[in-house]
């Protein structure tokens, strides 16, 4: 599992100017760039633009992807937060 630095764009309301433009980059844990993109979008719906800076890519231990894998099957099969998985 590899941490990608995924950047992207969306908008923000401002009262004075109206919607302005942001970009913003997140760190995303996935085991590829179209899954980091994927996950990001799903956290971020109305989010766009987005890529992957290759350069910033970093690899996660394999403990930590454990962890990570673990709570994305939970969230995925909708398990009550006091069970483990």
């Amino acid at each position: 599992m590899i941490k990608y630095q995924v950047h992207f764009d969306y908008q923000v309301f401002k009262w004075n100017i109206g919607w302005v433009d942001k970009h913003e980059i997140r760190y995303v844990k996935a085991r590829s760039e179209s899954e980091a993109i994927r996950l990001l979008r799903n956290a971020i719906p109305d989010s766009s633009g987005h890529w992957v800076n290759r350069l910033a890519n970093e690899a996660v231990s394999h403990e930590e992807a454990l962890v990570v894998d673990r709570r994305r099957l939970a969230n995925e099969l909708q398990v009550p937060q006091g069970f483990w998985v």
